[in-house]
């Protein structure tokens, strides 16, 4: 929804479709979630949007804000997470008109699956003592 002398913010439900009938190729997760999560924690910034003319001037500048940026998760070298960045078009057809979008519910999952992972593996540290 276009915001006035803002970017363009998209706006979803705090709950999403998660239907198997209409969801096809499903896989079970190949990534490393926990390195997934170092990676992305390294990564943690705060940031100001720029107005829409692309000025250092800020929308909404009394709103720091606390997320990632894209084009880092594209350098990893891990398939799972750059399958996190999505773009409106082909990469090499990307415009300054053009945003990279992230897959924060993606991004959740992994969490999931890293507490899971670190549960277990404080729950064999306390078995082992």
């Amino acid at each position: 929804m276009p915001q006035p002398d803002g970017p363009t913010i998209i706006q979803t439900s705090p709950a999403d479709i998660s239907d198997e009938r209409i969801k096809t190729n499903i896989t079970d997760f190949d990534g490393d979630a926990l390195s997934n999560i170092l990676f992305l924690s390294g990564g943690l910034k705060t940031f100001n949007w720029r107005d829409s003319h692309g000025s250092d001037e800020t929308h909404l500048g009394w709103n720091t804000h606390t997320g990632f940026i894209a084009q880092t998760l594209l350098a990893s070298s891990d398939n799972s997470v750059k399958r996190l960045v999505h773009t409106p078009v082909d990469d090499s057809d990307m415009t300054e008109r053009d945003n990279y979008y992230l897959d924060y519910k993606g991004i959740t999952a992994q969490l999931v699956r890293a507490v899971a992972l670190l549960e277990a593996r404080i729950a064999e540290l306390e078995n082992a003592q």
